[in-house]
């Protein structure tokens, strides 16, 4: 078991090396394979597998505690649960500034059109009751699925220094933020691990 151990991360080499970069970890992983309101043949078939997995990875090779993991799948993943478990992570009675958070999403995500011309990006939850083949009519995305800026804007009013969303999603054209990589120098490294970033 892991109770006793000290699971903060503390680098082994490089510029970091013996500093404590985080005070704790938390994450939320959701897998969604059964969609009831979708047609069978959109259902999926490795998403909830590649969720649970990813805890098993997160507690043995990364310092995540057990408890500090919350796994949704299909039943589970619905609209208002993730909404909640998102907004857990701007409680500041559990999480600290110290902290890192991981956010997992392998489902359905879809990119729907608007009037304007622009777009809005969101995940598919269990309960959506969407049509997958008319990304033009936003209503039942917005009555029924997760934006994406909804998201975001849970990881930012966090109080952790580090957030990673990762997202499997089919249609996933909005869940990223593009951002230039240039190579990193120790100096910037080490500056780095100090301030807030999400990704």
């Amino acid at each position: 078991g892991t109770a006793g151990k000290d699971l903060s991360l503390v680098p082994a080499s490089g510029p970091l090396k013996g500093q404590r970069i985080y005070a704790n970890s938390h994450a939320l992983l959701i897998g969604i394979n059964q969609y009831p309101n979708l047609p069978k043949n959109r259902w999926l078939e490795y998403a909830v597998a590649d969720a649970t997995a990813l805890r098993e990875v997160l507690m043995r090779h990364y310092g995540f505690p057990a408890a500090n993991i919350r796994l949704l799948t299909d039943k589970e993943a619905t609209k208002a649960g993730i909404e909640r478990a998102l907004a857990a992570f701007a409680d500041k009675r559990k999480v600290q500034p110290d902290d890192r958070l991981l956010v997992f999403f392998s489902g359905h995500g879809q990119t729907v059109k608007l009037p304007s011309g622009g777009d809005l990006g969101f995940l598919i939850p269990y309960d959506a009751e969407v049509d997958l083949d008319d990304f033009s009519n936003a209503g039942p995305f917005l009555q029924t699925c997760i934006r994406m800026d909804t998201v975001w804007g849970n990881l930012e009013s966090s109080p952790a220094k580090h957030a990673l969303l990762l997202a499997d999603a089919c249609y996933s054209g909005l869940l990223t933020r593009s951002k230039t990589l240039e190579p990193i120098s120790d100096a910037a490294l080490t500056a780095l691990a100090a301030r807030r970033a999400l990704q």
